[in-house]
């Protein structure tokens, strides 16, 4: 018989020895990486795998974003009694919001904004507006961030974190805001430049001393708590340094002739003066019919100037004549009506003792201003003209614009604070 011969049989034994010697290789290689938790069997058997994602909550804020399932597929863990590792990286994935959108997320972004002081609180609502939008803007330039007014998973990442940046002003930021300021620290005697919303190094010096002088730390950077203090009337002006005495004119001589002058020409003055004085008490005074006819008028001036506004735009820190914020809109219109006061926030218009404190919204008047906080915020934070006892004009940042609301929705209901009555 004939004997078959397998070819190449006498090679099978140098592949066995190529097998074995690979395995030690990669024995050498992997077992001290395992030994020392720099690999681990999971990491090898899920490296071609997605990544799970969660939306953290930030643990000192109320709402928490909703996460965007359509950007990235997302899977959640099954829950075991390990926590992961430390050096695991969490990718956190937001819904992108921009102007036009229409989000349940917005309303959540709104009172983020309003709680960091970039934003008038208001009650809220799902449309992302211009208000949303420049609220977005201030907020990526106090962080040094793009400023295109869109709320990217990065601005959001930002915003929701436990220590995110409150509202601040800084060195050569450009904007309304840094107007107004220069235009608030300039009524107090801070500021002497030009007024043309850059900050620059002189409205840089002028916040140190402003700082300086009221006991704030100087740092040359307005931040929120400056920002409320500037606009309050705790807000120091610059101390006036005294004059200099005037030297005394020297001594005249004064002829006989001069004097009997002299004497005639002031006891004319007397005489006139002692004859005006009688006849002003002889004039009766204005009833009080008169002087309560006058208060009517006034408030009927501050709510026709509130109307003359309907429509006009929201903008921060505004003050008229073209866009208000709700401060900047009672500011304006008190000034319109006669009222002499100065630019300050709603909350230190809140704490006016010289005007009429209104405890209940039922004893709310046409004329009167209204002070709300929000949900989330326990100060004052929003303000409006009353037209009727129902009825609030104010600048709305929801809304983008001047508009009426009902005062009797739940959220004003339960967020009102106080009415003031302006003398």
């Amino acid at each position: 018989m004939k004997r078959w011969k397998l070819p190449y049989i006498h090679i099978l034994p140098r592949i066995l020895i190529g097998v074995l010697v690979f395995g030690v290789l990669l024995s050498l290689l992997f077992v001290p990486l395992i030994s020392r938790n720099i690999l681990s069997v999971s990491d090898l058997a899920d490296a071609g795998s997605p990544v799970p994602t969660a939306t953290p909550a930030p643990s000192s804020y109320t709402f928490s974003p909703t996460p965007n399932v359509t950007e990235a597929p997302t899977s959640t863990p099954t829950p075991g009694p390990t926590q992961p590792p430390s050096d695991v990286i969490i990718l956190s994935v937001y819904t992108t919001l921009r102007l036009g959108d229409d989000n349940a997320s917005v309303i959540t972004l709104q009172q983020r904004l309003t709680d960091l002081g970039y934003l008038d609180s208001d009650m809220p609502g799902s449309q992302y507006n211009e208000s949303i939008a420049s609220a977005v803007v201030l907020f990526q330039r106090a962080c040094n961030m793009a400023q295109t007014g869109v709320a990217d998973s990065a601005t959001q990442a930002s915003l929701y974190e436990e220590n995110a940046q409150t509202y601040r002003i800084k060195r050569s930021d450009i904007g309304t805001d840094v107007l107004r300021l220069q235009q608030r620290l300039a009524e107090l005697g801070y500021y002497t430049d030009r007024i043309n919303g850059y900050f620059g190094p002189n409205t840089e010096q002028a916040v140190m001393q402003f700082q300086a002088i009221n006991g704030l730390t100087v740092s040359g950077e307005l931040d929120y708590d400056a920002w409320v203090i500037l606009y309050s009337d705790e807000a120091l002006p610059i101390p006036v340094l005294p004059t200099d005495t005037p030297t005394p004119r020297p001594t005249r001589h004064v002829s006989s002739g001069q004097t009997a002058k002299a004497t005639k020409k002031s006891t004319a003055k007397a005489t006139a003066k002692t004859t005006v004085k009688s006849t002003a008490k002889s004039t009766p005074k204005p009833t009080a019919t008169k002087a309560a006819s006058s208060k009517k008028k006034t408030y009927s001036s501050v709510v026709a100037a509130a109307q003359d506004q309907l429509g006009k735009p929201y903008e921060w820190s505004a003050e008229g004549p073209d866009s208000f914020d709700c401060s900047g809109l009672v500011y304006y219109c008190l000034k319109q009506s006669g009222h002499s006061v100065s630019r300050q926030s709603a909350r230190s218009y809140s704490q006016k003792g010289s005007w009429k404190l209104i405890k209940s919204m039922s004893d709310l008047r046409a004329g009167d201003l209204v002070f709300f906080r929000s949900d989330s915020n326990k100060n004052v934070n929003h303000t409006g003209i009353c037209i009727s006892n129902s009825v609030m004009i104010h600048a709305s940042s929801s809304k983008g614009k001047v508009a009426r609301s009902n005062l009797h929705q739940d959220y004003w209901e339960r967020n009102f604070v106080c009415g003031r009555r302006p003398s």
